[in-house]
C-alpha cells in the first residue's frame, strides 16, 4: 500500500533513529515552532521526514527571535516552512504576528516553498496575506474557517491538511484534490485517541474514504497526487517523498 502522509506533525529535531523507525512507512512533514530549532532541523537527513522551518504565532520567544534575513539565508535548504501563521488566542500582538507571517510568506513566494499555515481565529486575515503575497503553495493546517472563507481559500488555490479532530461539516466542503492528511501530533491526541504517534492518520483516512465513497488505497493515492501538485515547479519535498516511495517499492519487490 502507498505510504501514509502526515502533512503536519510536531517533531523535535533531536529524534533518535529508533524514533524515526517508529514512524513506519509514513511520510511526515515535521514542523518546528522556533528559529532556535532551524539549525538542527536543517542538519537532519531522514528518509521519512521533511523538516519545516517554523515560527509559531503563540510562541512569544520565537516571534521575538524571528529575522527575515536569517530565514532567507537558509531557505534554499528547507523542505517547507511551518508551522507559521496567526492565532487569535496568542498573547503576541496581532500586528507583530502579521509582520512575521508577511516576512515568511515573502520568502516562501520568492523561493517557491510550500507553507503549513496556522489560522486559529484569524482565518480571514491569513487569507488576506496569502492573497497579498500571491503565495501559491499555502497548506491550511486544521482549517476552521467559515463557509465563505473556505470558498475564498479554494479560489486562492490553497490546500488543506486535515485530521480526525476536525468538524465533519468543514471536511465535507473541501475539494478532494486539495486535501492531504495530517495528525498535528501531539495536539490531537485528546480528541482522537488513535493518534499515538506522528503518521497515525488511520482515523482521518477512514473518514475521508467514507466521505468520498472510495477505498483507503485511493485516499492515499489522492494525497500523493495532491502532494506532487504542491511540490511542482521546483518544490523541495520531492527528494524526501521519492525516497519514501522508492524504499517502499524495493521492499515490496524483494518480499
Amino acid at each position: 500500500m502507498t505510504p501514509a502522509i502526515d502533512a503536519h506533525a510536531h517533531l523535535v529535531p533531536n529524534l533518535t533513529l529508533a524514533e524515526v523507525d517508529g514512524l513506519r512507512d509514513a511520510f511526515v512533514m515535521g514542523v518546528t515552532r522556533s528559529p532556535a530549532e532551524w539549525g538542527s532541523a536543517l542538519r537532519r537527513r531522514d528518509r521519512r521526514i521533511a523538516w519545516g522551518l517554523g515560527c509559531h504565532p503563540a510562541d512569544a520567544r520565537a516571534m521575538a527571535e524571528f529575522r527575515e534575513a536569517k530565514l532567507a539565508a537558509v531557505a534554499s535548504r528547507a523542505a517547507f516552512f511551518g508551522e507559521v501563521g496567526l492565532d487569535a488566542r496568542s498573547k503576541v500582538p496581532a500586528d507583530a504576528q502579521e509582520q512575521v507571517l508577511r516576512s515568511v510568506l515573502r520568502v516562501a513566494a520568492a523561493e517557491g516553498i510550500a507553507v503549513s499555515l496556522h489560522s486559529t481565529g484569524r482565518a480571514g486575515r491569513v487569507l488576506d496575506l496569502v492573497e497579498e503575497i500571491a503565495l501559491t503553495k499555502a497548506i491550511l493546517h486544521w482549517w476552521g474557517g467559515s463557509a465563505e472563507e473556505t470558498q475564498r481559500a479554494v479560489a486562492l488555490g490553497c490546500y488543506f491538511s486535515v485530521n480526525g479532530a476536525m468538524r465533519a461539516g468543514v471536511l465535507r466542503v473541501l475539494p478532494r484534490m486539495r486535501v492531504v492528511t495530517e495528525t498535528d501530533f501531539p495536539a490531537t491526541r485528546s480528541r482522537d485517541q488513535s493518534v499515538d504517534r506522528p503518521g497515525a492518520v488511520g482515523s482521518i483516512e477512514a473518514h475521508l474514504a467514507a466521505l468520498w465513497s472510495i477505498g483507503l488505497t485511493a485516499v492515499r493515492d489522492t494525497g500523493w497526487s495532491v502532494l506532487r501538485e504542491i511540490d511542482a515547479g521546483g518544490g523541495r519535498l520531492a527528494m524526501t517523498t521519492q525516497s519514501v516511495t522508492a524504499a517502499r517499492a524495493t521492499r515490496e519487490t524483494t518480499a
